[in-house]
């Protein structure tokens, strides 16, 4: 009882707060004023963290709404609909209409491949975005992606900019803020009041996944309080409203080089789980920014200062791939229309991994595409770090398998966001395949059309992970409890 009090009290002062901030927006031009993370000092377990993230949402809402009323009216409405047509398929296509389908036919061998030129045309169509040459390094090591991450900010001569999901107080979330922190300094040449390095955090990424019960208070966004003390440094937190985070995994380096995948700052995505990281050159590079600036902007940022011609250049690169951005960043989600139009396309076979494959409507064109005589496989997690995915990912894994899709169980953690599809399109980024990350979330990531990386994707990714001892060749056994969670997280995520 007292719990429910205390939390009814936060929730009131978080109401109260956010109407409060009426006149203060009226004199800001319509602009969202900046916050800083702070440490969390009642978070030593989940409720405690639970309650400031719904405070901060609430104030977040309250504040976007109020700052600009038509879009988020507009912004509510359209992700009711999205909801709405997510659940229909899930209720009706999955439920439904799946069941009903009769066993899907045989592989034929000389099945062919996806038309590139009908594939461009239609992703043209969704307003995808604009395709750019690309030169591209994938890094499937974690021990590596970290050395590149390092290198890359080492190297930076004018600015770095980091948009980041997860920032963990531990060994390696240290070592980058403290590499961040220095080369500020070096960055700035002696202008005190130069800003090199701007950071937006996501405000409920640190209070959702780290920090266990057990850990002190400071532990609670620590690193990033320390990062936004140090000179020629600016973080701000990122706001989340109408529930909505930011999941982007992004390192911009003096507007040359991005660094980008699926992983967070935390010692267990470099050397525990399964991942992809990847460095990307080119025009693209341009479209990276904007989107920096846009959620640097969105948080409260002042615009970025425009960059001079002479930091715009650089030598030519040479491109391996063909590739163009795409994401979630909510109204536009061609990360959710890049992909269903891939498959949709697809003709000899389908790979996906990622420990969240719970989206209905993919799940439907999956197995709308294996009737078609398509190869679809996919690659789950034994451990998807969350024990509603975990129950939830039993009956998904028995449906895809009546529909003849194979299905392989990583063991232990794999946080890999990757797709394949012909071996003539891929994706790669840090969307992950639940309707949180087509719908909701704002991500980032990679539609390649062409070029030698799609190939090393599937060799050293999606080869290497469909094993024969992995993969699943009898039913998994459900209770109702699994169905529940499954249901629960279809609604949820």
């Amino acid at each position: 009882m007292r719990e429910r009090r205390q939390t009814a009290r936060m929730l009131c002062s978080a109401l109260v707060q956010g109407l409060a901030l009426v006149l203060c927006l009226a004199n800001l031009g319509c602009r969202l004023p900046s916050t800083q993370p702070r440490i969390c000092r009642h978070c030593t377990n989940s409720i405690g963290r639970s309650k400031v993230v719904i405070s901060q949402v609430i104030q977040d809402t309250a504040q976007q709404t109020l700052t600009h009323p038509f879009r988020s009216t507009g912004q509510f409405i359209r992700g009711t609909v999205r909801n709405t047509c997510t659940m229909t398929y899930d209720v009706i296509g999955k439920r439904v209409v799946i069941p009903l389908l009769s066993s899907p036919p045989p592989l034929q061998h000389d099945r062919p491949k996806l038309c590139r030129q009908q594939l461009e045309k239609a992703l043209q169509k969704k307003r995808t975005g604009k395709l750019h040459p690309a030169h591209l390094q994938l890094i499937f090591d974690g021990g590596a992606s970290l050395q590149k991450l390092e290198a890359l900010i080492d190297s930076a001569q004018r600015n770095i900019n980091v948009l980041m999901y997860l920032w963990d107080s531990d060994a390696i979330g240290w070592s980058l803020a403290r590499r961040l922190a220095r080369q500020a300094k070096i960055m700035a040449k002696g202008c005190s009041d130069a800003i090199t390095v701007r950071v937006v955090v996501d405000g409920g990424g640190n209070l959702f996944h780290s920090a266990p019960g057990n850990k002190a208070d400071s532990a609670v966004n620590g690193v990033v309080v320390w990062l936004s003390n140090q000179p020629h440094v600016r973080v701000i937190r990122g706001r989340n409203a109408f529930a909505q985070f930011d999941h982007r995994k992004l390192v911009l380096v003096d507007e040359q080089i991005a660094w980008s995948g699926g992983r967070n700052f935390t010692l267990s995505s470099f050397f525990e789980y399964r991942d992809l990281s990847y460095t990307v050159r080119g025009p693209i590079l341009a479209e990276l920014r904007a989107t920096f600036a846009r959620a640097w902007k969105r948080s409260g940022g002042k615009s970025l200062p425009k960059i001079s011609t002479c930091d715009c250049t650089e030598e030519p690169v040479q491109a391996n791939a063909s590739a163009r951005l795409i994401g979630t960043d909510p109204p536009i989600r061609d990360f959710k229309a890049a992909l269903l139009t891939a498959v949709n396309h697809a003709r000899h076979h389908i790979y996906l991994e990622n420990p969240y494959l719970i989206n209905g409507e993919l799940i439907y064109r999956l197995i709308q595409a294996r009737r078609r005589g398509v190869d679809v496989r996919v690659i789950l997690s034994e451990n998807a770090q969350s024990s509603l995915i975990d129950r939830a990912a039993k009956p998904i894994i028995n449906r895809l398998r009546r529909a003849g899709i194979r299905v392989f169980i990583y063991p232990g953690s794999t946080h890999a966001k990757a797709a394949s599809v012909d071996g003539r399109w891929a994706y790669i980024g840090t969307g992950n395949f639940d309707s949180l990350s087509m719908n909701r979330n704002y991500e980032v990531g990679l539609s390649i059309s062409s070029g030698a990386v799609i190939q090393q994707l599937e060799q050293s990714l999606f080869q290497q992970d469909m094993r024969p001892e992995w993969e699943v060749i009898h039913p998994v056994s459900t209770n109702i409890l699994d169905h529940f969670s499954e249901m629960m997280a279809c609604l949820l995520l």
